[in-house]
């Protein structure tokens, strides 16, 4: 009887250290990432449950210490600047996609579900954070636009 608790044992501990190896492994990216068209978004819809998984293992494997940091990290490995100008957390009429109901959202949720640095959201708590990410990476790279290459002088760097 000894032996077999001993056997249990040492299977449980094998198993978390397997489980340990895997998150820590670099699950490579899909092939179709970065999305260079708005199209190549719609068609992600179109996964199957293994795709689906491997997804989510992706997500999980990019890390984030917050919830905001993971969920921009998701999106800016996910899709080119101009797939990100194109959506919207509900879409709308006008062209924009809606990212609500896309898989990427899910796989985005799922991943953020499993990561240990934080609690798992709540669907509000991720929404939020998704809308915020969304509106950073878009506000973030319109406005190093506007700017250009325009150095800004640093009042502390003179040499006095």
């Amino acid at each position: 009887m000894q032996l077999v608790r001993e056997i249990e044992d040492n299977q449980k501990t094998l198993t978390q250290v397997m489980e340990r190896i895997n998150v820590n492994q670099k699950v490579p990216r899909p092939p179709y990432f970065p999305l260079k068209r708005l199209k190549d978004f719609i068609d992600v819809d179109q996964i199957n449950d293994e795709q689906f998984s491997d997804l989510v293992a992706y997500y999980k494997s990019l890390g984030g210490v917050t919830l905001e940091e993971a969920v921009t990290i998701s999106l800016n490995e996910s899709m080119t600047e101009y797939v990100i100008s194109h959506l919207t957390w509900l879409g709308d009429r006008y062209g924009t996609e809606a990212l609500n109901v896309s898989k990427i959202t899910s796989a985005i949720y799922e991943a953020m579900k499993g990561n240990n640095h934080f609690d798992p959201p709540t669907k509000s708590e991720f929404k939020i954070a998704m809308v915020a990410a969304l509106k950073d990476i878009w506000y973030g790279r319109t406005a190093g636009k506007a700017r250009g290459n325009v150095t800004q002088r640093d009042p502390w760097d003179d040499d006095e």
